[in-house]
């Protein structure tokens, strides 16, 4: 049977996918073939992260963060204080960053300790910005206001407008 498939997958520097699939997590070589499947010890709710050494990140409805390595044996699980069902992002450095619905942000070393945890006010869903790669600039740069032209510009066809609101809290 077909497994469902919630988060997006991640791509690994040498072109493969890694994707988290219901209880399983799979591995795809960049041609598209299985390179292996592990299953889980709950259920998965977003998209895995590969770290720098290619070891594969993931959080799940057991309260665990997973790490496998290349070939999908487990180097190690930490039990946080809720499930995870948000993605989780990966430092430079392997430390792992991630949020559960007890509300608390984690960060956890490679070799899977904990290095630091803060309380927030509310369950954490969503997945932290990953970190910008190599040479790439942390925010895309200001548009500057094109000078005006001469010559009419002709409405699209289509325009769809999306805009957001963030609200951002600090202690």
């Amino acid at each position: 049977h077909k497994l469902h498939c919630l988060g997006a997958p991640a791509v690994a520097t040498d072109g493969g996918v890694v994707a988290a699939c219901q209880d399983q997590v799979i591995a795809l070589s960049p041609e598209g073939n299985l390179r292996w499947q592990v299953a889980t010890q709950g259920e998965l709710s977003a998209a895995p992260a590969i770290g720098p050494d290619g070891t594969v990140y993931f959080g799940d409805d057991s309260r665990r963060l997973s790490a496998l390595d290349g070939q999908g044996v487990a180097r190690f699980s930490f039990i946080s204080g809720a499930p995870i069902r948000g993605g989780v992002a990966v430092r430079a450095d392997g430390v792992v960053i991630f949020g559960a619905l007890d509300g608390v942000i984690y960060a956890v070393r490679p070799d899977g300790s904990l290095l630091w945890s803060y309380q927030t006010g509310d369950a954490i869903v969503a997945a932290p910005t990953p970190p910008p790669r190599t040479n790439e600039p942390a925010v895309a740069p200001v548009a500057t206001k094109p000078k005006p032209t001469t010559a009419p510009v002709a409405a699209p066809a289509t325009e769809t407008v999306a805009s957001a609101e963030t609200k951002t809290k600090f202690p």
